[in-house]
């Protein structure tokens, strides 16, 4: 057997490194003007000065980021210090990411939680089913054009932007607020963690990346244009522009902006929803209180508190004493929980995950096959982190190559013993097969048993050896700290079966915003643990654009010929057809090249304690807590 080689970042909760941490995340270089030093024990509150030169998508970016940061509740809690009161709700969160409200500066991949937390809200709201909502919608009415070529939003005149922490009114939304928040979030140089929801959809840039049409027109005070480029209409568009998208735009205010500038505004957590942002503690807490006479909900809960605990039997321990009311518990110890705190409920949340791995590297396409790109057509192989001496990556130049890479990668995958993970780490929750590439799980009509892969070890060693690795080979493997989708114990499980199979495995877990940059532009070579979203309904939906047509976000690229695909999906009007589509894609990257694996369809679920009466979450793509306006005390 090969040794386990066990490599863990320093990932104290240490607040102040916490927040260097993501804003290095976003890569480049940083200048730290100011360097402070936490330690656990001390209380201590600094700003930290920022400069940093970041690059994403071709893009560079540079600017000065101030951050407030002081130190989290560490391991331990004062049994006294956040006991829920009776005017109070307390919720328990893995992160409290830094406040970045201008959203082109913003690229954290939390950005959802300003939705979730009803602090801030999007154009559109729909029902469970997805239907729209005028009633509870910024957006009263819309008139898509004949040509579908855009679409005009009549706006409420009664909606109001939250007065700064400092008590400083801003005053009501108009469809300048609306226009601008979404142009601001898809220009060319934004990080937004979702800026091609604007930038690959509405408006237009020309071939020097300057926009010549932007995504949002203002036509009067209370009405606004969403531009679609020509072609991509979304059959969808509705769910993308709703609370049930995770982290489309949500309204800021362009007044704010204007008067403070994007860098000081960026830090001024003031939106529109039922919730302000009293207080906002960088890697501690967030303190939330009810906006009275709020244009959609007076929430019935007055003040609404929000803590980082990531250390999981801290978070059962503070829920059993009623310090939180609400807690992300483990399905693996949310049974105890529960069992052990009379009047108490686990809700789900979210839509299922399915915890994946993916083999980054795997750099394969020839040219920049994106039409919406400005180097359309460029040669763009061998990506920077394109290695063929990694066991698992393949060179498409090399058939002999590409075979031994494909036999690591399924030895890899049959090392996982799905079951196990699934009944041990998950609560015995969800199932065991999946694709992450489109969402599908088994119940999908179109599934293919040739898409599954079962636990074999023995199969897993020949084909290791096969491959030409009889005495072993090294690979990294990356499981965030600290997602939301991810559970760092399965990480951590599957380091240890790939390693009794014959794998020397140097594992990291560490913080995700600190990874997520490398994901771009086919720099990053380190297979890595994420997830896919179960979407009943959405089948037809074009396949990861994160696997090489858009972005290298899921760490590999597929080869030329399969890119048309994707794109088709956007205009095909035939439902069928772009199911189809999405079979093919299946039918590569999960039965031919098994350049991705799903082992785990998690529901994922909430615990819910005695004193909460009603909560009802709106489900998106992620397993965080929504809805926060819902919920009522008993």
């Amino acid at each position: 057997m090969s040794p386990f080689r066990l490599k863990l970042s320093v990932m104290a909760l240490i607040v102040v490194s916490a927040a260097l941490l993501v804003l290095a995340a976003c890569g480049g270089t940083e200048t730290v003007t100011e360097t402070v030093i936490v330690k656990e024990t001390v209380t201590v509150r600094e700003e930290v000065v920022v400069q940093e030169t970041v690059v994403v998508e071709g893009q560079t970016i540079t600017k000065e980021v101030v951050v407030t940061a002081t130190p989290g509740p560490s391991d331990s809690m004062d049994s006294g210090s956040m006991m829920a009161e009776e005017s109070s709700v307390v919720v328990a969160d893995s992160s409290v990411f830094p406040v970045i409200f201008v959203h082109a500066l913003s690229g954290l991949g939390q950005e959802w939680k300003v939705i979730g937390w009803d602090v801030g809200e999007n154009l559109l709201r729909v029902d469970q089913n997805g239907n729209y909502m005028p009633d509870e919608s910024i957006a009263q009415s819309f008139e898509i054009a004949p040509d579908n070529t855009s679409i005009t939003f009549k706006l409420r005149n009664d909606v109001m932007f939250h007065p700064t922490p400092g008590g400083t009114e801003v005053g009501g939304m108009t469809a300048e607020d609306v226009a601008w928040s979404f142009n601001n979030a898809g220009r060319a140089d934004s990080i937004f963690y979702r800026a091609g929801s604007v930038r690959d959809w509405m408006g237009e840039f020309d071939e020097d990346g300057n926009r010549t049409v932007e995504p949002f027109d203002v036509i009067d005070t209370y009405t606004v244009r969403l531009n679609w480029k020509p072609g991509k209409f979304l059959p969808w568009w509705t769910t993308n522009l709703s609370q049930t998208a995770s982290a489309d735009p949500w309204i800021t205010s362009k007044k704010l902006v204007d008067d403070l500038g994007e860098a000081k505004a960026s830090q001024v957590p003031v939106a529109t929803g039922p919730y302000r942002a009293a207080n906002w503690s960088v890697g501690e807490r967030m303190d939330l209180e009810a906006v009275e006479g709020h244009w959609r909900k007076t929430p019935q809960v007055k003040n609404f508190t929000v803590i980082e605990l990531r250390e999981t039997q801290t978070m059962v321990s503070a829920f059993r004493t009623g310090q939180i009311d609400l807690a992300p518990i483990p399905n693996s110890l949310l049974g105890q929980a529960l069992d052990s705190t009379p009047g108490s409920r686990r809700q789900a949340v979210g839509q299922s995950q399915m915890g994946c791995i993916n083999f980054t590297g795997n750099y394969w396409q020839q040219k920049n096959n994106n039409p919406d790109s400005s180097g359309f057509g460029e040669q763009i192989f061998p990506r920077p982190g394109f290695n063929p001496e990694n066991a698992w990556v393949g060179d498409p130049r090399d058939d002999a190559s590409m075979e031994a890479a494909r036999k690591i990668r399924r030895a890899l995958i049959l090392a996982i013993d799905r079951e196990s993970i699934r009944d041990e780490l998950f609560g015995g929750f969800g199932g065991i097969q999946g694709s992450a590439v489109n969402g599908w799980g088994p119940d999908f009509s179109g599934w293919k048993t040739e898409w599954e892969r079962n636990f074999d070890p023995d199969e897993a060693e020949k084909l290791i050896a096969e491959a030409g690795y009889p005495n072993g080979f090294d690979i990294p493997l990356f499981v965030p700290s600290d997602h939301p989708r991810v559970n760092p114990e399965a990480g951590r499980v599957i380091a240890q079966m790939w390693s009794d199979v014959g794998a020397n495995v140097d594992l990291d877990v560490s913080a995700y915003a600190a990874a997520r940059p490398r994901r771009f532009n086919g720099v990053d070579d380190i297979p890595w643990y994420h997830c896919g979203t179960i979407r009943p309904g959405l089948e037809d939906r074009p396949f990861d654009g994160g696997m090489g047509p858009t972005s290298t976000f899921r760490g590999f690229e597929v080869h030329d010929e399969m890119v048309p695909l994707y794109f088709a999906n956007f205009t095909e009007p035939d439902r069928q057809k772009r199911i189809e589509n999405n079979v093919k894609i299946n039918d590569y990257v999960l039965g031919t090249w098994e350049l991705q694996t799903a082992f785990v369809a998690d529901i994922p679920h909430y615990a819910v304690g005695p004193r909460i009466g009603e909560w009802m979450p709106h489900a998106i793509d992620a397993p965080i807590f929504t809805g926060a306006a819902t919920v009522t005390l008993k």
